[in-house]
């Protein structure tokens, strides 16, 4: 998939939801200001696509699948102190850094999310991670719509929408403001090789994502060729989305994934098993 050949005009029609994980570090704030100030300037930022859907990362509850990768921006950013925030206090001017903190985040989106309902937009306050559930509503939403344009910057959002997507839902539109770019997934689904849609979130998965490690050795590209040009390989992704495989069965899978992508043997592993049986 080439994105740049499927790029299209950012539309200002139809129903737009925004990633409001992505939303916070959009708006830069000005040194001196109150965070009642720093709010207006959210709302007007929001307002530019009309009325919108705004969907928030949960930062309160921990032993999630994201626990580690917010640990890991922790630790390269400076990570200040536990601040109050309130309308009349001052905001930060180390923006990057009042927002590495969780604790802040949290009373932050809370804040915000008030300011956003009072000016007429939909807000959804998740317990955990956001991602599966932006691609939720903007699937949802595109069967009763006929456009809806997803506002993020995420990967994972990008690429659940694009498996999920049907042709009986309305035009869906991704924009990229990092990327300055919309895709319309229907032209991004209809450049793909049916295959590689059907196992397309597996294979970001395994590859690496926001709640997995990358395989060493074998980046993205090489391993999906190598994917599409195995019956071997497809059948084996095929357990990871079977709903009733055991832990057992998955565990297997794995493994012979593992072993078939180094260009090992199943009789290797057979014996490796003998002589490790746990």
């Amino acid at each position: 998939m080439a994105p740049d050949e499927i790029a299209c005009e950012i539309s200002n029609d139809g129903i737009f939801l925004l990633d409001g994980g992505a939303l916070i570090h959009k708006v830069r704030w000005v040194q001196g200001e109150s965070f009642a100030e720093t709010m207006s300037r959210y709302l007007r930022y929001v307002r530019k696509y009309g009325v919108c859907n705004v969907v928030f990362d949960g930062y309160d509850k921990t032993g999630v699948t994201k626990d580690h990768e917010h640990q890991r921006r922790m630790m390269a950013k400076k990570v200040c102190a536990n601040i109050k925030v309130s309308e009349d206090n001052p905001a930060p001017s180390n923006q990057a850094a009042f927002l590495s903190n969780d604790f802040n985040k949290s009373q932050f989106v809370k804040l915000l999310s008030e300011y956003l309902i009072a000016d007429g937009h939909k807000v959804n306050n998740c317990e955990e991670d956001a991602d599966s559930t932006i691609a939720k509503e903007a699937l949802e939403l595109s069967k009763e719509h006929d456009c809806v344009n997803v506002i993020a910057d995420d990967t994972d959002v990008f690429v659940m929408l694009v498996h999920h997507l049907d042709e009986e839902m309305g035009e869906l539109l991704f924009t990229s403001e990092k990327a300055g770019k919309t895709w319309r997934l229907q032209d991004v689904v209809s450049s793909l090789d049916p295959i590689l849609k059907k196992h397309l979130l597996f294979l970001h998965t395994w590859c690496g994502c926001d709640t997995t490690s990358a395989i060493y050795g074998h980046g993205k590209t090489s391993f999906i060729k190598k994917f599409l040009k195995s019956t071997k390989l497809k059948n084996l992704s095929d357990l990871f989305y079977d709903p009733w495989a055991t832990r057992d069965e998955i565990s297997d899978a794995g493994e012979r994934m593992f072993v078939a992508m180094y260009g090992g043997s199943i009789e290797t592993l057979e014996k490796l098993r003998l002589i490790y049986p746990f």
